[in-house]
């Protein structure tokens, strides 16, 4: 059976491959020191989430970045200096950069990753591209903002990572996470990925219930679809 791990100890199974697929912090067995899940990208493709491929500051600070809480949590402290001198310079190492403005949104990334919000605010409140205003949406959802976060989805508008959001929502067993149906049936009601109606579970979530897990997992792969599209499209390798 595959299993899609988010971060330390939850784990949902999602297929029918005997491999393992990490994220967050984990490591076991073969794919020690790898961070690693399957992904939808826009062309509907399942393809690998390899940290390591983003350089080695990107996979180092992913590695060691703790599961994303639906509040705003605690920030983490061991690595504000790593994140403090990151500059697009030190987090593209491996390929030259075609889009300083996709740049700057990972580094927005990154900072929300480890739950300092407003660094990663101050980032993608300058960012005028429809990434700035997905990573600014996120953080006031984590901060507890959430009519302001309605308000920036509404800015990104149709996005290249919203197909594999919705395709995340209904792989989420109903058997396998508590509220995993729950979420499916909000989601995908109209078969599209809706930013408001996520908001709203998260909101009737975060205090706890049974549909708090699969708004965490949902809420990582959302991260790393959105991260892997400002990194490839910083590098000319895809358009926004």
């Amino acid at each position: 059976m595959t299993w899609f791990l988010i971060g330390r100890g939850g784990a949902v199974s999602i297929g029918h491959a005997e491999q393992r697929y990490v994220i967050a912090g984990l490591t076991t067995g073969a794919v020690k020191g790898r961070c690693l899940s399957r992904d939808y990208q826009e062309s509907g493709a399942m393809r690998e989430f390899d940290p390591l491929r983003f350089g080695p500051a990107a996979a180092d600070l992913i590695q060691r970045s703790e599961p994303m809480p639906l509040d705003a949590g605690e920030p983490n402290r061991s690595a504000y200096d790593m994140l403090k001198n990151l500059g697009t310079a030190e987090l593209f190492t491996r390929a030259a950069v075609r889009d300083p403005q996709m740049a700057e949104a990972c580094l927005s990334a990154l900072w929300l990753l480890h739950g300092f919000l407003d660094e990663s605010h101050g980032l993608s409140q300058r960012n005028p591209t429809a990434e700035g205003s997905y990573w600014h949406g996120i953080m006031h959802r984590r901060e507890g903002d959430f009519s302001n976060a309605k308000y920036w989805f509404r800015r990104v508008g149709p996005h290249k990572v919203h197909s594999g959001l919705a395709a995340a929502a209904r792989e989420l067993p109903s058997g396998g996470t508590a509220g995993a149906a729950g979420v499916k049936s909000l989601l995908t009601l109209t078969g599209t990925w809706d930013p408001g109606a996520f908001v709203d579970l998260c909101q009737r979530s975060v205090g706890g219930g049974p549909e708090k897990q699969a708004c965490e997992e949902i809420q990582r792969r959302e991260w790393t679809l959105l991260f892997e599209h400002c990194y490839r499209a910083a590098i000319g390798e895809i358009g926004r």
